[in-house]
Parts: structure tokens; sequence; C-alpha cells
């Protein structure tokens, strides 16, 4: 990032909660919002009523940490998948939750993230993109598919080899 590219809202590594109010736009109460998690992390939703995108995103964090489509890390260093951590410790790389946001919500562009200079994927429609991940998973399938029918041929082959050849010379 260029000198004269500075993003004051970025950071290294984010917290769960810092990640979900930037991406709210809800930095103004950042203070506010952050001691409430700190003190009372399980009734964000009914302290802030009013913000309803920061409890769902906040649970979108989670589960995408959870279910291993978001690395995370304690305070900013990878840690793997799986490894439980306190969630006072719990952050997510710039970079990983960046990449994360790419693939499951191309859509959105939090400005955190994205720099508005930033045009390497601002000219894919999510339609586009959903159909492209749409394709390359069916021939993820259809390779797996082939995978699979070479190893049973490869097996039958073996089996129709005469004994002799299938088995180890013992010396």
């Amino acid at each position: 990032m260029h000198a004269d590219n500075f993003n004051p809202l970025a950071k290294i590594f984010y917290r769960p909660i810092d990640a979900a109010l930037r991406w709210c736009e809800l930095v103004q109460y950042e203070a506010e919002i952050v001691k409430a998690d700190w003190y009372c992390p399980k009734r964000l939703g009914s302290l802030f009523p009013q913000w309803p995108c920061l409890q769902a995103n906040l649970e979108r964090l989670y589960d995408a940490m959870r279910n291993g489509e978001l690395p995370y890390g304690h305070f900013g260093v990878s840690v793997p998948m799986g490894t439980p951590l306190e969630s006072v410790s719990l952050t997510v790389r710039h970079a990983d939750l960046r990449l994360w946001m790419q693939r499951h919500s191309p859509d959105q562009r939090p400005e955190f993230l994205f720099d508005s200079d930033d045009d390497t994927h601002a000219n894919i429609k999510p339609a586009a993109y959903l159909s492209l991940q749409t394709e390359r998973d069916a021939l993820l399938q259809e390779c797996t598919k082939l995978q699979r029918q070479m190893s049973e041929r490869k097996a039958v082959a073996l089996e129709q080899r005469p004994l002799s050849e299938r088995s180890e010379h013992i010396q």
C-alpha cells in the first residue's frame, strides 16, 4: 500500500467484533460496541437492535471460522484450524478476511478491506462469479469421478494379472 493510499480503517488483523463493526460501517460507535462485546458478548443483538447487521455479520464470521472457511489466529498469529482459543485472543488476518469476503460475499466490498482504487474484482458481477463457481464445482466433481474410475480400472487390471506378477518375491 502506497503512503498516499493509506486506509485508516484497515488493520493487520482484527478481532471478530472489530471486523463485524467495520463491515457494518459502525466505526464511529467502535468504543461503545467493543466495550459491550467485552462485558456481555452474547447480548450484542439486544443491546444494539438498531444494527442487526452487527450480530448477523459477527455470526457469519464465527460460522466461517468454525467450519474451516476462514483461517484464524491468536493475536494475529495464524494457528491450525480447529485450535481452541479464548475469544479474547481470537483474531483474523486482514488478507485472510479479504480473501474469504471475495469468495463468500463477492457482492460486498467493505471499505476497510477493499481500497476504492482496487479494481481487481470490481468488474466481476456477483451472478457471473456464482456461475463460474458453479461451473468450477461441477468440474471438480467430474474430476473426482474420473479419478475414482481410473483407480477402479487400475485395481481391476492388477487383479487380472497373473498371480506370479502380483506377488512379492521372497528371498
